[in-house]
């Protein structure tokens, strides 16, 4: 193994496990099981936004700045990677997700 090589595998990896997924964030990829889900790159960092911040409610605009920043972006934005990231996760009855009214998820 080159040094460098050496270094990669002495870093902690990213990766976060809830139910049946694993959101690796140092590969970019969710698997439910053993199976690969494709996610939009956005969809991808809002998943990973809200899973580094779980537990406490991120609003719509917090989403936008850290997701989207320095661009101009409608909450359309959000909703749609939402959407997504529900199907994906298959959470209709927001049990991973919630969305909290007039405050975020």
């Amino acid at each position: 193994m080159s040094s460098r090589e050496l270094r990669l595998a002495d870093r902690p990896r990213r990766q976060y496990r809830f139910g049946d997924f694993t959101l690796d964030t140092e590969d970019g990829f969710l698997r439910h099981g053993s199976e690969e889900l494709t996610l939009r790159p956005k969809a991808f960092e809002v998943l990973v936004y809200l899973v580094e911040h779980q537990g406490r409610v991120v609003s719509k605009d917090v989403l936008m700045n850290a997701v989207w920043p320095d661009t101009a972006v409608t909450d359309n934005s959000v909703t749609r990677c939402m959407l997504e990231i529900r199907r994906a996760l298959a959470d209709e009855s927001q049990q991973l997700i919630r969305t909290v009214s007039r405050r975020g998820y």
